[in-house]
C-alpha cells in the first residue's frame, strides 16, 4: 500500500474518522460529510453531534456550489469548528473557520503544494499536492 497523504499516526486515539456517515446537527439536520472527524468514542447509539465534531471535509466534484451554499453555512451555524471543501476540478482545498450563526469569518483557499493541518490537530499534515 503507498503512503497516505494524510499522516494521522500521531493523533491515533485522540479522534475518529468517519467516511459519508451522518452528523446529528440540531432536531432536524442530519447531513452527510464526505469525512468528519470527530472524538473518539463509540457512536453505535448516536451519530456524533456538532459538539463532538471537530472537522468536516467535503469533496466537491460536481457539488461544490451546494457544498459552498448550503452544506458550509449549516456548518457554521451549528458551530462545527472547521469545515474544509476540496475544490477536485479547482484542485484547491477551501479551508473555513470561526464559525458564526451568519456563516464562518475565515476562508482560505489554498493551492499547489500547501501543507494544511487543521486547528484542532495540529499534528495532522495534509499534503495538498498528493491528493491530485
Amino acid at each position: 500500500s503507498g503512503s497516505s497523504p494524510v499522516s494521522m499516526s500521531q493523533s491515533r486515539g485522540k479522534f475518529r474518522v468517519r467516511i459519508q456517515n451522518p452528523v446529528r446537527l440540531g432536531d432536524h439536520s442530519e447531513p452527510e460529510p464526505d469525512i468528519a472527524v470527530v472524538q473518539n468514542r463509540s457512536y453505535r447509539d448516536a451519530h456524533p453531534t456538532a459538539a463532538e465534531t471537530l472537522l468536516l471535509i467535503e469533496v466537491a466534484d460536481t457539488t461544490l456550489a451546494y457544498d459552498r451554499l448550503v452544506k458550509t453555512p449549516l456548518y457554521a451555524r451549528h458551530g462545527i469548528p472547521e469545515t474544509w471543501v476540496l475544490d477536485v476540478s479547482g484542485q484547491r482545498m477551501e479551508c473555513y473557520r470561526q464559525p458564526e450563526p451568519d456563516g464562518y469569518q475565515e476562508c482560505r483557499t489554498f493551492t499547489g503544494n500547501a501543507v494544511l493541518s487543521p486547528l484542532c490537530l495540529p499534528d495532522v499534515r495534509v499534503e495538498l499536492a498528493e491528493l491530485w
